[in-house]
């Protein structure tokens, strides 16, 4: 049963675009942005066992779209290293990726996926060093154009802002950072 957003829509009139950024995982960072500012941003952590997870990401998923009325999901796209050992890691994204993308055509909202590489490349400078680093980096990026995270070392809220400064600069649509 598709559930439907409670966005109003009179007459002619288009409803206002609402876009979410996630970084999905077990720990998930978001970031909704709506009137040329990030109004929201955070991380939701997710039960370890399978099954409950990917529950738990589908409830809160549907419940962020429709009180913000989303338009568009804007989300990381997987990205697999060519190492063995994260397969477990890869299966649990491809599973989180599906339900981002069940829940967009249940919602019927706009869903695009980005490589996490073109990403980190917008956001700090062309050049990635390793994974730790370029955490901290995407972290320094994001505070220094003012945002408050959760805590200092959220890396997956920072990655959903970035996610989402990339998609608004490559859709040409406003945004207005927080006062430093």
């Amino acid at each position: 049963m598709a559930i439907k957003q409670t966005v109003s829509k009179q007459s002619g009139e288009t409803p206002e675009k609402v876009i979410l950024s996630i970084d999905g995982a077990t720990k998930t960072g978001y970031a909704i942005w709506r009137n040329g500012a990030i109004v929201k941003s955070g991380t939701k952590q997710l039960s370890r066992k399978n099954g409950k997870r990917l529950n738990e990401y589908r409830k809160w998923l549907l419940d962020t779209v429709v009180e913000w009325q989303v338009t568009n999901i804007i989300a990381e796209d997987i990205y697999r290293e060519h190492n063995h050992l994260m397969d477990k890691t890869y299966k649990a994204l491809s599973q989180i990726q599906g339900v981002t993308e069940m829940a967009s055509e249940e919602t019927h909202t706009e869903s695009k996926f980005i490589n996490p590489l073109t990403v980190k490349r917008y956001m700090i400078n062309g050049t990635t060093c390793n994974r730790a680093k370029d955490k901290q980096r995407m972290i320094n990026r994001v505070t220094a154009l003012g945002y408050n995270l959760e805590t200092p070392t959220a890396d997956d809220e920072a990655d959903a802002i970035g996610i989402m400064l990339y998609y608004l600069d490559s859709h040409d649509l406003p945004i207005t950072h927080p006062k430093k």
